[in-house]
């Protein structure tokens, strides 16, 4: 890990124990709000009105009724309409909704949607199509760093840290690592979606951490607070036949 690299970690630390502790006027805060502020122009990304994303859920009720649904010629084959869409019941701290704010989890595609929800061999899994309704405006954190201009290093922001590029990526590996749960794994995801959302943003993008990006084949994932601008339009279910992890050893790996 480099001087840059160990500076990047220091902030996001300091930050995450700022936000911790509400305090809201504490330097690092401003600085993270003008960083992300700065990056818009970058990070702009919008989807057009009948845009279809992907919601998978663990499919629960009972063998028999899963069978007799598959069967069916339902538009709704999976959950229902409104299980198939946002959760509204009271819950802790996710990656980006939190006890006070919902979220809608989607994926651009069924292959990255199904490994999110951490799925084992021979369940069964409701997938549904969320089809945008209007215009939606998300804040781009999924699209490869390299791509960014380098007018951001230009930014006084955190001048310890020349190549600007660098602190996005670490902001984006926040909302891409996995996470187990806890209120810790999600302080600065959530921190960084409010700010997000301030910003007049009606969503987040950022990579799967579960699926490796091959080629063309992108594999990412939305937390969209405006779902209003969202619909459930049909779902279907999938019987997982098999989970598989691709590995080598660390020596091997560049």
């Amino acid at each position: 890990m480099d001087n840059e690299e160990k500076h990047i970690l220091k902030w996001l630390n300091e930050l995450k124990k700022a936000f911790r502790n509400q305090e809201l006027n504490n330097e690092k805060i401003i600085v993270a709000n003008e960083f992300l502020e700065s990056c818009i122009k970058y990070c702009n990304k919008t989807y057009e009105k009948d845009t279809i994303f992907y919601r998978a859920r663990l499919y629960l009720e009972d063998d028999k009724g899963a069978k007799a649904k598959m069967l069916s010629t339902e538009i709704f084959q999976g959950y229902d309409k409104e299980k198939s869409f946002v959760n509204l019941k009271p819950m802790g701290n996710c990656r980006i909704s939190n006890s006070n704010t919902r979220c809608l989890y989607v994926s651009n595609s069924i292959d990255t949607c199904i490994p999110e929800i951490g799925e084992y061999a021979n369940s069964k899994v409701s997938v549904a199509e969320i089809k945008a309704i209007e215009r939606l405006k998300i804040y781009n954190l999924s699209a490869n760093v390299s791509v960014y201009t380098t007018d951001i290093s230009k930014s006084q922001i955190l001048p310890e840290i020349k190549d600007k590029s660098l602190l996005l990526r670490g902001i984006k590996d926040e909302f891409s690592k996995p996470a187990y749960d806890t209120e810790e794994d999600y302080l600065l995801t959530n921190f960084f979606a409010s700010k997000i959302r301030e910003l007049g943003f009606d969503g987040v993008q950022y990579a799967s951490a579960y699926a490796i990006n091959e080629g063309l084949n992108k594999r990412y994932n939305l937390g969209i607070f405006n779902y209003n601008k969202c619909e459930a339009i049909n779902s279907k279910l999938y019987h997982v036949t098999n989970v598989k992890a691709d590995y080598a050893k660390c020596e091997d790996v560049s």
